[in-house]
């Protein structure tokens, strides 16, 4: 009689191996996170009928990850889209009372319906420029932020500049509004 004895071989185990990909140091700030933000920015409450109604509706298209390597365009979009509905109601909504905690200005409740061009003029007119760029940087940048500080200052400047010939017959409440959509819809309030 024969007899083979088989013996399954020992199979070593896989060795560990170390991720050692460079992780991002920055993420992004998760649909809620986004939500919380912007309203803690502008003082319009998460539950304003405006902008709850448009996140209802958003909130599957912003992010549900942190990781920036996940950041999608349409999350981007969707962010505009949130920061266009707060910047909205800051500038127009509630009877103006959320305009004037924020931007603490007569000058801009008395000239909302005037002309963009005449009101802000060349980056040269400073004092109402800053009615407007100075609480919006100041509130998502911060004031200690150099040199990000002065690039937000410079860029909604420009963008001041644009407005008019962007949009002819461009209100102020029109560029207010569009340096607000700048600056909450941008890498400095979504990333973390």
């Amino acid at each position: 009689k024969n007899t083979h004895v088989f013996v399954d071989p020992v199979v070593p185990p896989n060795p560990v191996t170390t991720d050692n990909t460079p992780q991002p140091d920055v993420g992004v700030r998760t649909f809620a996170e986004i939500n919380a933000s912007l309203s803690h920015v502008t003082g319009v409450p998460i539950t304003d009928s405006v902008v709850a109604a448009l996140y209802a509706s958003e909130q599957q298209s912003l992010p549900s990850v942190p990781q920036i390597n996940a950041f999608t365009s349409s999350e981007q979009t969707a962010i505009s889209q949130l920061a266009n509905a707060y910047c909205r109601e800051l500038v127009t909504g509630n009877a103006g009372s959320y305009r004037q905690a924020f931007f603490k200005s007569s000058t801009l409740n008395t000239n909302l319906t005037n002309s963009s061009a005449t009101f802000f003029g060349t980056a040269g007119n400073n004092a109402n420029r800053d009615i407007v760029i100075t609480p919006l940087v100041t509130a998502v940048v911060g004031t200690n932020t150099e040199p990000a500080y002065a690039a937000a200052q410079n860029e909604l400047n420009a963008l001041l500049d644009r407005v008019p010939s962007l949009k002819s017959g461009a209100t102020v409440s029109v560029a207010a509004q569009a340096a607000c959509e700048a600056v909450l819809g941008s890498a400095a309030l979504s990333l973390k």
